[in-house]
């Protein structure tokens, strides 16, 4: 004998959506910051090492990736032989570092 399967009724199924739609709601609307911290956050990417402010901004992937590109790219920069490369790395970090830094205050309340 095949057992069968015990189906949801429907109007669980609503409330569960409208319950994740809440829920998705709501963490999108932690995720926002303050213009105030937002222009701070680009303000650290542009000037002391990119990629701080958007770890402080919450974007700690993008942040981190950031960082240690401008690390390698400046302990390159310092090398003979690694002059060029270390000197785009270091433009790459800043130029991505400036385009979330912008896209952190375009996302800020």
């Amino acid at each position: 004998m095949a057992a069968r399967k015990a189906r949801k009724p429907k109007v669980e199924r609503t409330v569960h959506q409208q319950i994740s739609e809440i829920e998705h709601k709501e963490r999108q609307r932690r995720g926002k910051i303050s213009l105030v911290f937002a222009v701070i956050a680009l303000l650290l990417n542009i000037l002391i090492v990119p990629g701080i402010g958007s770890v402080i901004a919450g974007r700690i992937r993008s942040g981190i990736i950031q960082i240690l590109l401008a690390v390698i790219g400046f302990f390159l920069w310092l090398t003979v032989m690694g002059n060029i490369a270390g000197i785009f790395m270091l433009i790459v970090a800043w130029v991505w570092a400036l385009i979330t830094g912008i896209n952190i205050v375009k996302d800020s309340d």
